[in-house]
């Protein structure tokens, strides 16, 4: 999401900024190393006891099959993303799963990959790993899509439960699945950071996962502070549990590269993961975090034209048009959806969270009470009929509170970005 990004993390390949990983020199507190002892031990005892997406087609962009979107970038909004054509009500404007995901530690089952719940019929369908007692995959499909976990399968990692971390770490194994050696994939890293204009820079596109990469590469990650240097101190210690990582990781380069790339995965989960819920039964829910790489060049508005949710029952994150959006306009999401009025808290929260001040035209002008109240007043179909012919290429106080209203009967999404 949108935010300065600060002193580059790597300056050049000889890591200046390896000062700012000052607890990574091995060295972790006291509560940190009881975590890590009791996660080790968790994942020992468990072994003592065993027994033993193509979803898209399309250009350079393939996220956003249904609608024309192009990258642009100012002074004013820095990189965001318009229409090059209208977009009608409703209309889906991107589609995508995540680059990469982490689920809290649980033994209930659900498919590893696309994070699907199986129905009360299908869990001897599901495929069990053949070496972890808790992983499964829906299909043939969704086994043969993860190749990541060939990396983590048996290991330490399923048992962490900080999801910054485990996120983190998921992302350093899916880049290592996309090159033949460590050398090959810090090259290619060196090369992307070089650029200096990294931060302002127009993605190539997400048609593979090497270009998808080089987007997360190029997203903002959150300013480098003490609790994210901790918590890529604590990634590295268990990273470095992980068979593949110890034996590939070894030279003192590698090993400085390796806690970099995890510093900066986590400054820009930090900044543009989302926070969603796996249902797992009636009672029970997963915390699950998602890191999607063209979905986070998306701007703020606390009244915004593209909606989003995660399809149910698995991991595939998609945006619709909430009014009619006129070509050239800009494309905007809500980070988080607030619906009532209160300006100030409002531009206090996103401050603090996202460090910058927001200045879209609702905080600009509010919806008034007597719009709001009209709004509530209407059904879900009449607000439908209303959005469909809504025009905000000059803002009106009651549009916006049509699209509010419409965002809060369709309960969608309920999901946080980090």
């Amino acid at each position: 999401m949108s935010s300065d990004y600060g002193k580059y993390v790597w300056q050049k390949h000889a890591y200046g900024a390896h000062r700012q990983f000052y607890v990574a020199n091995n060295e972790i507190s006291d509560e940190q190393y009881q975590e890590f002892k009791k996660v080790l031990a968790t994942f020992n005892n468990e072994r003592q006891h065993h027994q033993h997406f193509q979803i898209y087609k399309g250009d350079k962009f393939p996220c956003f099959q249904k609608v024309n979107v192009g990258f642009e970038s100012d002074s004013t909004y820095g990189r965001f993303l318009k229409a090059n054509q209208s977009i009608h009500f409703n209309q889906e404007v991107f589609k995508s799963a995540p680059f990469a995901s982490a689920v809290e530690p649980t033994s209930h089952q659900f498919c590893l990959t696309c994070h699907k719940v199986p129905s009360q019929t299908e869990h001897d369908t599901f495929i069990q790993c053949s070496q972890c007692i808790n992983v499964f995959f829906c299909c043939i499909q969704c086994k043969i899509d993860n190749q990541s976990h060939k990396f983590e399968c048996d290991t330490i990692f399923r048992h962490i439960t900080d999801l910054d971390i485990k996120l983190s770490i998921q992302m350093v194994l899916e880049a290592m699945t996309l090159f033949a050696t460590v050398n090959q994939l810090q090259s290619y890293i060196e090369r992307i950071v070089d650029d200096k204009t990294l931060s302002q820079s127009i993605p190539v596109g997400c048609f593979d996962k090497v270009a998808r990469l080089d987007c997360i590469m190029r997203l903002c990650p959150s300013p480098l502070d003490q609790k994210i240097c901790e918590k890529a101190s604590l990634a590295y210690k268990f990273v470095m549990e992980i068979p593949v990582i110890k034996m590939n990781f070894k030279l003192k380069s590698q090993t400085r590269f390796l806690k970099h790339l995890l510093m900066h995965f986590l400054g820009v989960i930090d900044a543009n993961a989302i926070v969603a819920h796996i249902k797992v039964s009636k009672s029970t829910q997963l915390k699950r975090l998602l890191i999607y790489e063209v979905f986070s060049f998306f701007n703020h508005s606390c009244c915004p034209n593209v909606f989003y949710y995660l399809q149910q029952n698995n991991n595939v994150m998609i945006g619709r048009a909430n009014h009619t959006i006129n070509q050239n306009e800009q494309l905007f999401i809500n980070y988080e959806f607030f619906y009532d009025n209160n300006t100030e808290e409002r531009r206090q929260y996103i401050e603090e969270n996202w460090k910058f001040i927001c200045h879209c035209n609702r905080c600009e002008q509010d919806v008034t009470e007597e719009s709001r109240q009209r709004a509530e007043e209407m059904s879900l179909d009449e607000l439908k009929t209303q959005l469909n012919t809504t025009d905000m290429t000059t803002w009106r106080r009651q549009h916006c509170a049509y699209i509010l209203r419409y965002m809060q009967l369709m309960n969608r999404p309920q999901l946080n970005i980090r």
